[in-house]
């Protein structure tokens, strides 16, 4: 991979991305988490679709997004008794999607920064979910594979480490407020909130990844 860059007067050296929500769509685990889980919840319980999504989704809620498996699809097809979670997985790969801007972006803030992927989806997810673009990127961290974690502030101190850069030499890119941005801003790090629905307002957050080009390169720069 070409690591030459444009000399930029900021300390950012290596910008990371979350995947699904900030490049990805969420069709593919909408599809999974919302709709296979729960046709098969159904058909094991002889319940509706409608009332299986409902009961299923008091157990996702039960078990919330602090804890690590709530991200892992093993663990729910194990917890449900629902077999070989592998044929709701190969079901849904058809629904992945880039958001259309992402490509463009990659391609620009790729010819002046190092590009990673920094996920809370597990591996097994961002192999597929990556598909056509893996490329960009230098490195490819499941924090919850690698790391048996979320996006803590311990975490990204801890990739800062291992790509041996400082917490100033790093940007993040992320649509959950609370691991992509808070976090991402305790551990030092320039964190940018992408925020599709308009929800929040600030200087780092942006409602598509297109004002991430003029954030980071600025108006003159491609």
């Amino acid at each position: 991979m070409d690591h030459s860059r444009t000399e930029h007067t900021d300390p950012i050296k290596v910008v990371s991305f979350d995947v699904e929500g900030t490049l990805v769509t969420p069709d593919f685990s909408t599809g999974m988490w919302y709709e296979c889980i729960p046709e098969y919840y159904g058909k094991k319980k002889g319940l509706c679709l409608e009332d299986a999504r409902e009961a299923v989704v008091r157990e996702y809620d039960r078990v919330g997004d602090g804890r690590l498996e709530w991200y892992d699809v093993r663990y729910w097809f194990q917890r449900f008794e629902l077999g070989d979670y592998r044929e709701a997985f190969n079901r849904c790969l058809p629904r992945i999607r880039l958001y259309p801007e992402a490509e463009a972006v990659l391609s620009a803030v790729g010819q002046h920064y190092r590009l990673v992927v920094l996920s809370s989806s597990v591996r097994e997810f961002l192999q597929h979910l990556l598909a056509g673009i893996r490329g960009r990127f230098d490195t490819v961290i499941s924090t919850v594979s690698d790391y048996g974690e979320l996006k803590t502030p311990q975490v990204y101190l801890r990739v800062c480490r291992e790509l041996g850069i400082s917490p100033e030499e790093m940007a993040h890119v992320g649509d959950n407020r609370q691991y992509d941005f808070l976090n991402a801003q305790v551990a030092g790090v320039r964190a940018f909130h992408l925020d599709r629905q308009g929800r929040y307002d600030g200087r780092e957050t942006m409602k598509s990844l297109e004002e991430l080009r003029e954030l980071l390169l600025g108006p003159s720069l491609p």
